[in-house]
């Protein structure tokens, strides 16, 4: 059973912890970002990480590429990526709001490692998706979680790792294999493993 989570929730949830630009949170690999205003373009390094855009509008610039996002879509990146970014929609009564989830290789590692292989096909560096029922859930989950510290250190690497999880089963699942199949190291322990 969905509980039915929407993205105008999930920016309610995000909102009432993002303060100024880029808010780091106690979750140590959640970002939240929010602005009153557009920016100019910015260049930048797009880490191997999850992005959601939940409010305003954002366009990035990568490999010669441009990305439009509007709420609801999401970038996964397997490895760091030079782009240029730039909040294109922004007010001080709807604000840009966006959460950001460092992609842990072990955490990967760990769920590959227990799901069934998945065959081989080449995937970009950086995939777009709009985000399904089951992220959005995760996703809600993780930011309801920053209302209650202490159980932070035991509910948030769950959560983390529900919410890659359910990356991996999408869209962007290709990608998010990157993160950690071009390793040797995991490659050995997946052929021994299997």
């Amino acid at each position: 059973m969905t509980t039915g989570v929407t993205i105008a929730d999930l920016a309610a949830l995000a909102a009432g912890h993002a303060s100024g630009l880029r808010t780091a949170t106690a979750c140590h690999c959640l970002t939240l970002w929010s602005s009153i205003a557009t920016t100019e373009p910015t260049p930048a390094i797009f880490d191997p990480k999850f992005y959601l855009l939940l409010q305003g509008g954002k366009r990035l610039s990568v490999g010669g590429k441009t990305i439009l996002f509007t709420p609801g879509l999401y970038a996964v990146s397997s490895l760091g990526l030079p782009f240029t970014g730039q909040v294109t929609e922004a007010s001080a009564e709807w604000p840009y709001l966006a959460v950001e989830l460092g992609l842990d290789p072990g955490v990967i590692a760990g769920l590959l490692l227990e799901m069934p292989e998945a065959p081989p096909h080449p995937a970009p560096a950086l995939a777009t998706a709009e985000a399904a029922a089951g992220v959005l859930e995760a996703v809600a989950r993780l930011l309801r979680l920053l209302a209650s510290p202490a159980d932070i250190p035991i509910l948030g690497p769950q959560l983390e790792r529900e919410l890659c999880y359910r990356l991996l089963q999408g869209p962007a699942g290709g990608t998010l294999r990157e993160v950690v199949q071009g390793r040797k190291h995991f490659s050995q322990i997946r052929t021994a493993g299997g």
